[in-house]
Protein backbone atom coordinates (compact mmCIF):
# COMPACT_ATOMS: atom_id res chain seq x y z
CA UNK A 1 0.00 0.00 0.00
CA UNK A 2 1.36 3.14 -0.42
CA UNK A 3 0.65 6.76 0.34
CA UNK A 4 -1.72 9.33 -0.67
CA UNK A 5 -1.35 13.06 -1.70
CA UNK A 6 2.45 13.78 -0.84
CA UNK A 7 3.19 16.12 1.84
CA UNK A 8 4.34 19.26 1.07
CA UNK A 9 6.47 20.85 3.78
CA UNK A 10 7.53 24.65 3.30
CA UNK A 11 10.62 25.35 6.32
CA UNK A 12 11.77 29.08 6.57
CA UNK A 13 14.72 28.34 8.95
CA UNK A 14 18.83 29.62 8.76
CA UNK A 15 20.75 27.20 6.87
CA UNK A 16 22.15 25.42 9.45
CA UNK A 17 18.76 24.14 11.11
CA UNK A 18 18.10 22.70 7.67
CA UNK A 19 19.81 19.22 8.18
CA UNK A 20 16.78 19.19 11.11
CA UNK A 21 13.95 19.70 8.67
CA UNK A 22 15.51 16.79 5.99
CA UNK A 23 15.75 14.37 9.14
CA UNK A 24 11.90 15.96 10.09
CA UNK A 25 10.55 14.93 6.12
CA UNK A 26 12.62 11.12 6.40
CA UNK A 27 11.04 10.86 9.90
CA UNK A 28 7.49 11.41 9.11
CA UNK A 29 7.78 10.29 5.49
CA UNK A 30 8.86 6.38 7.34
CA UNK A 31 6.53 6.73 10.21
CA UNK A 32 3.40 7.20 7.60
CA UNK A 33 4.73 4.53 5.62
CA UNK A 34 5.18 2.06 8.25
CA UNK A 35 1.27 2.65 9.47
CA UNK A 36 0.37 2.03 6.10
CA UNK A 37 1.85 -0.86 5.54
CA UNK A 38 3.94 0.04 2.84
CA UNK A 39 6.26 2.56 0.99
CA UNK A 40 7.04 5.56 2.79
CA UNK A 41 5.02 8.21 2.13
CA UNK A 42 6.00 11.04 -0.40
CA UNK A 43 7.06 13.67 1.42
CA UNK A 44 8.47 17.16 -0.12
CA UNK A 45 10.07 19.89 1.53
CA UNK A 46 11.09 23.50 0.17
CA UNK A 47 13.46 24.60 2.31
CA UNK A 48 13.65 28.73 2.48
CA UNK A 49 15.66 31.16 4.37
CA UNK A 50 14.24 33.04 7.29
CA UNK A 51 11.79 35.75 6.35
CA UNK A 52 11.00 34.49 2.89
CA UNK A 53 8.40 34.68 1.13
CA UNK A 54 6.36 31.26 1.50
CA UNK A 55 5.26 30.18 -1.75
CA UNK A 56 1.32 29.34 -2.26
CA UNK A 57 1.80 26.62 -4.82
CA UNK A 58 1.03 24.84 -6.62
CA UNK A 59 1.57 22.69 -5.00
CA UNK A 60 0.07 24.17 -1.95
CA UNK A 61 1.82 23.88 1.60
CA UNK A 62 0.34 21.66 3.54
CA UNK A 63 2.15 22.76 6.46
CA UNK A 64 4.25 25.98 7.07
CA UNK A 65 7.40 26.40 10.01
CA UNK A 66 9.12 28.86 10.66
CA UNK A 67 11.92 28.96 12.62
CA UNK A 68 12.81 31.39 15.92
CA UNK A 69 16.49 30.87 15.81
CA UNK A 70 18.03 33.46 14.06
CA UNK A 71 15.69 35.72 15.93
CA UNK A 72 18.56 34.91 18.97
CA UNK A 73 20.89 37.02 16.43
CA UNK A 74 18.53 40.38 17.71
CA UNK A 75 19.99 41.26 21.32
CA UNK A 76 19.27 44.99 19.81
CA UNK A 77 15.48 44.23 19.49
CA UNK A 78 12.89 44.54 22.10
CA UNK A 79 10.73 41.18 22.68
CA UNK A 80 7.40 43.63 22.46
CA UNK A 81 8.54 44.50 18.86
CA UNK A 82 9.35 41.03 17.85
CA UNK A 83 6.01 39.72 18.82
CA UNK A 84 4.36 42.38 17.24
CA UNK A 85 6.34 41.83 13.90
CA UNK A 86 6.12 37.98 14.03
CA UNK A 87 1.88 38.40 15.06
CA UNK A 88 1.49 40.09 11.78
CA UNK A 89 3.50 37.80 9.96
CA UNK A 90 1.40 34.71 11.07
CA UNK A 91 -1.55 36.66 10.26
CA UNK A 92 -0.64 36.82 6.72
CA UNK A 93 0.76 33.43 6.66
CA UNK A 94 -2.93 32.49 7.88
CA UNK A 95 -4.32 33.42 3.96
CA UNK A 96 -2.25 30.03 2.95
CA UNK A 97 -5.17 27.93 4.56
CA UNK A 98 -2.28 25.44 5.64
CA UNK A 99 -1.30 24.77 9.30
CA UNK A 100 1.65 26.97 10.87
CA UNK A 101 4.04 26.32 12.85
CA UNK A 102 6.47 27.97 15.21
CA UNK A 103 9.87 26.33 16.46
CA UNK A 104 11.72 27.08 19.01
CA UNK A 105 15.25 27.89 20.01
CA UNK A 106 17.47 26.05 22.31
CA UNK A 107 17.89 27.45 25.57
CA UNK A 108 21.67 26.96 25.64
CA UNK A 109 24.84 29.68 24.90
CA UNK A 110 28.27 27.99 25.46
CA UNK A 111 29.34 31.18 27.29
CA UNK A 112 26.59 32.83 29.60
CA UNK A 113 28.39 36.19 30.28
CA UNK A 114 28.10 39.35 28.82
CA UNK A 115 26.75 38.52 24.92
CA UNK A 116 25.77 35.41 26.08
CA UNK A 117 24.21 36.13 28.98
CA UNK A 118 22.10 38.71 26.96
CA UNK A 119 21.33 35.97 24.33
CA UNK A 120 20.61 33.33 26.74
CA UNK A 121 17.59 35.61 28.17
CA UNK A 122 16.34 36.88 24.71
CA UNK A 123 16.36 32.89 23.34
CA UNK A 124 13.80 32.38 27.02
CA UNK A 125 11.51 35.38 26.07
CA UNK A 126 11.73 34.08 22.65
CA UNK A 127 10.58 30.71 23.85
CA UNK A 128 7.80 32.39 25.86
CA UNK A 129 6.38 34.29 23.14
CA UNK A 130 6.06 31.23 20.65
CA UNK A 131 3.58 30.08 23.59
CA UNK A 132 1.90 33.41 23.37
CA UNK A 133 2.06 33.65 19.25
CA UNK A 134 0.46 29.73 20.10
CA UNK A 135 -2.28 31.06 22.47
CA UNK A 136 -3.40 33.95 20.61
CA UNK A 137 -3.36 32.52 17.03
CA UNK A 138 -4.20 29.02 17.26
CA UNK A 139 -0.42 28.47 15.44
CA UNK A 140 1.52 25.13 16.45
CA UNK A 141 4.96 24.91 18.35
CA UNK A 142 7.71 22.54 17.10
CA UNK A 143 9.18 22.79 20.79
CA UNK A 144 12.84 21.93 20.22
CA UNK A 145 14.45 23.27 23.22
CA UNK A 146 12.17 20.74 25.21
CA UNK A 147 13.35 18.19 23.39
CA UNK A 148 17.30 18.93 23.39
CA UNK A 149 16.64 19.75 27.09
CA UNK A 150 14.99 16.16 27.18
CA UNK A 151 18.59 14.98 25.68
CA UNK A 152 20.93 17.33 27.39
CA UNK A 153 23.06 20.01 25.95
CA UNK A 154 26.67 17.67 26.85
CA UNK A 155 24.63 14.27 24.80
CA UNK A 156 23.49 16.37 21.59
CA UNK A 157 26.98 17.82 21.24
CA UNK A 158 24.90 21.27 20.68
CA UNK A 159 24.06 24.59 21.58
CA UNK A 160 21.25 27.19 20.65
CA UNK A 161 22.37 26.89 17.02
CA UNK A 162 21.49 23.46 16.48
CA UNK A 163 24.72 22.10 14.88
CA UNK A 164 25.85 18.54 14.79
CA UNK A 165 24.16 15.50 13.62
CA UNK A 166 22.41 14.32 17.20
CA UNK A 167 20.42 17.98 16.99
CA UNK A 168 19.75 17.29 13.59
CA UNK A 169 17.95 13.95 14.62
CA UNK A 170 15.92 15.34 17.30
CA UNK A 171 15.32 18.54 15.66
CA UNK A 172 13.47 16.01 13.14
CA UNK A 173 11.79 13.87 15.59
CA UNK A 174 10.26 17.11 16.93
CA UNK A 175 8.91 18.51 13.63
CA UNK A 176 7.68 15.07 12.54
CA UNK A 177 6.05 14.13 15.91
CA UNK A 178 4.58 17.78 15.86
CA UNK A 179 3.20 17.52 12.38
CA UNK A 180 1.52 14.11 12.87
CA UNK A 181 -0.09 15.69 16.52
CA UNK A 182 -1.29 18.68 14.81
CA UNK A 183 -1.00 19.24 11.07
CA UNK A 184 -1.92 16.87 8.61
CA UNK A 185 -5.50 16.24 8.32
CA UNK A 186 -5.62 17.81 5.26
CA UNK A 187 -4.05 14.86 3.48
CA UNK A 188 -3.91 12.19 6.20
CA UNK A 189 -6.68 10.20 7.72
CA UNK A 190 -6.54 10.95 11.78
CA UNK A 191 -5.67 6.97 12.09
CA UNK A 192 -3.41 6.86 10.32
CA UNK A 193 -1.39 9.68 11.66
CA UNK A 194 -2.34 8.35 15.40
CA UNK A 195 -0.18 5.06 13.81
CA UNK A 196 2.60 6.81 12.22
CA UNK A 197 3.07 8.69 16.07
CA UNK A 198 3.58 5.06 17.62
CA UNK A 199 5.98 4.03 15.03
CA UNK A 200 7.68 7.19 15.46
CA UNK A 201 7.62 6.83 19.24
CA UNK A 202 7.14 10.01 21.89
CA UNK A 203 9.82 11.86 23.33
CA UNK A 204 11.15 9.03 25.57
CA UNK A 205 11.54 7.58 22.21
CA UNK A 206 13.55 9.74 20.66
CA UNK A 207 17.43 7.75 21.43
CA UNK A 208 16.37 4.38 19.89
CA UNK A 209 15.10 6.03 17.08
CA UNK A 210 18.05 7.88 16.50
CA UNK A 211 20.45 5.24 17.38
CA UNK A 212 18.29 2.81 14.59
CA UNK A 213 18.78 5.78 12.23
CA UNK A 214 22.64 6.53 12.42
CA UNK A 215 23.21 2.61 12.26
CA UNK A 216 21.56 2.67 9.10
CA UNK A 217 23.15 5.40 7.80
CA UNK A 218 26.47 4.52 8.80
CA UNK A 219 25.55 1.24 6.84
CA UNK A 220 24.98 2.80 3.75
CA UNK A 221 27.89 5.21 3.87
CA UNK A 222 29.91 1.86 4.16
CA UNK A 223 27.92 0.01 1.23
Amino acid sequence: MSGGDPIVLAVAAPEREWPGAVAGAEMLSESLGEAIGGAPWPVRLNLLAPGAEIPAGPPAPTAVVLSLGDEALRLDEAIAATEARWAARLEALGGLGAPLFVMTVFRHVPDWRGEGAARLERIRALNLMAIRLSNALGVGVVDVDRALAHIGARHAHCDWRLGGVLAAEVTGHTLAWSLLALGLDAVVEPGVQQAAGAALGGLNAINTLVSRRLTRKRAAAHG
